[in-house]
């Protein structure tokens, strides 16, 4: 394949790529979820240090049990944040819909022990950094992944608040750190492209100081 035809295939997965949010009941074949995470593991990292690990939740039991129990902590954070009770209720039969109809759902975790660690705590503060955007690149690999392959995913943070939680129902070692959810299938739906800023709002030249 030329250069230029990579360019053109790269261009269209960048820009044609959606965040989605309802997918068709249709099963994907475990051989399919596989290679998209195997995207994943061809992502860049800090010293190479490969610190994600991919959480497949296939017991329909577990799964249910995890979205249950979020949804608890949710509500009572959002009535903590003095939200309506009707808003409430369309925030968590959203999120709730989401997690329990997606067909595939992946735990993005962060494993610590592969961090490198020092004698100075801001240094371990930026590896932890470091390991964060690193899973972050690993995510974004799987995205761009899962839409090369034709199926839809979306990118969600719902785990950095309740990683006692996740780790507790999962039974997953202390040292990984829960980072994302990735709901993945095949899409039902064909979303609009949100607005972008334009790139030179956000780009700041320096010439001279």
């Amino acid at each position: 394949m030329s250069l230029e035809n990579s360019k053109k295939i790269f261009q269209s997965l960048i820009y044609s790529r959606r965040s989605i949010r309802v997918f068709q009941k249709r099963k994907v074949s475990y051989k399919k979820i596989l290679k998209i995470l195997e995207y994943g593991v061809w992502a860049p990292s800090a010293h190479n240090s490969q610190p994600w690990r991919f959480i497949l939740v296939l017991n329909q039991n577990i799964r249910s049990e995890l979205i249950d129990e979020m949804s608890r902590l949710y509500k009572e954070d959002m009535i903590k944040d003095g939200l309506t009770e009707d808003e409430v209720n369309r925030r968590l039969s959203k999120s709730r819909i989401m997690l329990n109809e997606a067909p595939v759902l992946l735990i993005i975790c962060m494993d610590k022990t592969v961090l490198w660690s020092y004698k100075d705590k801001q240094r371990d503060e930026n590896e932890f950094i470091m390991g964060v955007q690193s899973v972050a690149a690993a995510i974004q690999n799987i995205l761009l992944g899962a839409h090369a392959e034709g199926l839809g995913a979306c990118w969600m943070c719902a785990p950095l608040f309740c990683r006692t939680l996740i780790r507790k129902i999962l039974r997953l070692p202390e040292e990984y750190e829960p980072q994302a959810f990735i709901i993945l299938g095949y899409p039902a739906e064909k979303p609009n492209p949100p607005p972008r800023r334009s790139v030179n709002e956000l780009t700041h030249i320096i010439n001279s100081l």
